[in-house]
């Protein structure tokens, strides 16, 4: 931190801050971006208190599960010509809990992905949560059943399908 202000040069000074105070987590068993990090970083909001909530850094994240990260060089560390090598390099994210000021969360994802995010908490063996209510999503009427199996496939990875169908919707003006 500068001159006693909430900025830091750099990630890396961010990060060493964050652990100098105790507010830094970090896990390195595989997480499924799509299913499991954001169920697990919002039991934060929904089950401990303010003061025992922490910044996750998440060193091994399941971005494209079996798709190639392409021609983007910053995906993979040089020298790493094997797709294989190069897949099991990908990923980091860092999601900051440590907030000066209230998070009110504005959707909550289903309670099957809360539910699997609560096991790799206690497998973290994380402080224990306090769940408070509405602790996992629920509809609020307002999808559509096409708006649900949309959801469904990007559950699945299956984002394709739904360009494909929007992209035979397409209208000329």
């Amino acid at each position: 931190m500068a001159d006693g202000k909430n900025y830091y040069r750099d990630f890396r000074e961010h990060l060493k801050a964050l652990e100098e105070r105790g507010k830094l987590l970090r896990v390195t068993r595989q997480i499924d971006k799509d299913r499991e990090l954001m169920p697990l970083v919002r039991w934060q909001f929904h089950g401990l208190d303010e003061a025992q909530r922490k910044a996750f850094m998440f060193e091994n994240v399941v971005v494209a599960k079996g798709k190639s990260p392409g021609l983007d060089p910053s995906a993979h560390p040089p020298g790493r010509e094997s797709l294989e090598v190069r897949m099991a390099s990908i990923g980091a994210l860092l999601i900051n809990a440590v907030r000066p000021w209230s998070y009110t969360p504005v959707s909550l994802p289903k309670k099957n992905f809360m539910e699997r995010s609560r096991q790799i908490w206690e497998e973290l063996e994380l402080p224990p949560l306090k769940p408070r209510m509405p602790w996992h999503g629920y509809s609020l009427g307002a999808w559509t059943s096409e708006d649900e199996e949309e959801v469904a496939l990007a559950v699945k990875g299956e984002y394709f399908a739904t360009g494909d169908k929007q992209s035979r919707q397409r209208t000329k003006p």
